[in-house]
């Protein structure tokens, strides 16, 4: 799996062999689901999403994205809040 660690930032910073600093792609559609939870569930909330989304006939488009709202280190707290993302479009 491939994966980033993203972050929202309101100023410029300078790049290093780190820290890559870009603008995400926006899209007109995306399916999103608000996960409450522990991390070791997030399937739960995926095979949900995945669902709808040919349920009601989209197409994935792009990688997802996960946000985590309220998250930290532990895979089972349940007090964590991870919105799932998919990029989409009308097939």
């Amino acid at each position: 799996m491939d994966g980033e660690a993203v972050m929202s930032i309101d100023h410029s910073l300078p790049e290093t062999d780190r820290i890559k600093v870009y603008d995400l792609p926006g899209y007109e559609e995306i399916a999103c689901i608000i996960h409450q939870g522990s991390y070791r569930t997030l399937s739960k909330s995926y095979k949900h999403l995945l669902t709808w989304i040919e349920t009601n006939g989209y197409q994935i488009i792009a990688d997802n994205r996960e946000f985590y709202i309220q998250g930290g280190q532990e895979q089972d707290n349940e007090s964590y809040v991870t919105e799932i993302q998919f990029p989409v479009q009308k097939t």
